[in-house]
């Protein structure tokens, strides 16, 4: 009986995201035309360094694991499952720009309306990259990544087990629908679009010990390093972030002996205004660092 009845729940939840997809069939091909660049792209050879994701066999090239519509609807889904985690507060339409939808608050609970959303506004794409919000199922890769001594040099405040990661990443969940100009966090998986291994993280939040002023942030792993991928991550979502959250400019701190940091928000654009001495979080002494902004491309 105990088993019919969770097979019966299981099957409830199934039933109503499978629904509510066929329902909103516009929202579903807008996600699915957002995935074309990738769709679109061609599986290189494989790299010397062993770079996963550009893999061959026997000298032929394998088409890579991209942003398919199954895959879409793996991320909306464990969103679905972590509804309870979401704020459902009034928030922007997520069918915004679409014609009215034949689902109505009533009959689609609220948890599900947000994973949607979440999913239809936070999903970036690169010519390499899918960034993408993060699922309670990232935390042990997320919490590996973070703890690497490479990582904690220059973001110590990121030392934790992987159960403080997995409540990291509910809060993230749940400041999703939340961000505006004013107060965000929002935190973005950086994965290959090749096989969808996450390597890093970049966000963008509130930086306290800044004049509360909303900082670009990133990490990525180590095997990772110097590869362009955490460059083409922040450039794509600092353009995101002054876009979609309106803001009149973007910052960035990065103390003065973190040489590739310095490069990656350069490249980026972000312009080195001048020297701060700042307690970052997980410090125990002020240090210096350098204040970077970016401004949007109509201000620059």
């Amino acid at each position: 009986m105990a088993y019919l009845l969770f097979y019966h729940h299981k099957l409830y939840h199934f039933g109503v995201a499978f629904s509510t997809v066929f329902l909103e069939l516009p929202m579903f091909f807008r996600l699915f035309y957002a995935s074309e660049p990738l769709r679109r792209s061609e599986c290189q050879r494989s790299r010397p360094g062993g770079i996963p994701g550009r893999e061959a066999r026997g000298g032929k090239e394998i088409t890579p694991l991209t942003l398919t519509p199954v895959r879409m609807l793996f991320y909306a889904a464990q969103l679905f499952r972590q509804g309870s985690q979401l704020q459902c507060q009034p928030t922007p339409d997520f069918f915004s720009g679409l014609e009215p939808s034949p689902v109505s608050e009533r009959t689609v609970p609220c948890h599900i309306r947000k994973g949607a959303w979440i999913v239809l506004e936070f999903l970036l794409t690169t010519e390499r990259l899918l960034l993408r919000p993060f699922i309670e199922g990232d935390a042990e890769i997320l919490n590996r990544i973070a703890n690497q001594d490479y990582v904690l040099k220059w973001m110590p405040d990121w030392e934790s087990s992987v159960e403080d990661t997995r409540k990291l990443i509910r809060y993230f969940i749940s400041q999703y629908p939340l961000a505006n100009k004013e107060d965000a966090r929002v935190m973005f998986a950086v994965t290959l679009s090749a096989n969808n291994e996450i390597i890093g993280m970049v966000g963008v939040g509130n930086k306290e010990e800044v004049d509360n002023e909303i900082e670009i942030a990133y990490f990525i792993s180590e095997r990772f390093a110097s590869t362009g991928y955490i460059t083409e991550a922040v450039k794509t979502v600092s353009q995101w972030a002054l876009e979609y959250l309106k803001l009149d400019y973007l910052i960035a701190i990065v103390e003065l002996d973190n040489y590739p940091s310095q490069k990656v928000v350069e490249r980026c654009g972000f312009e080195r205004l001048e020297t701060r001495m700042i307690l970052n979080s997980g410090e125990s002494e002020e240090k210096p660092f350098y204040y970077y902004r970016l401004y949007p491309r109509h201000k620059a």
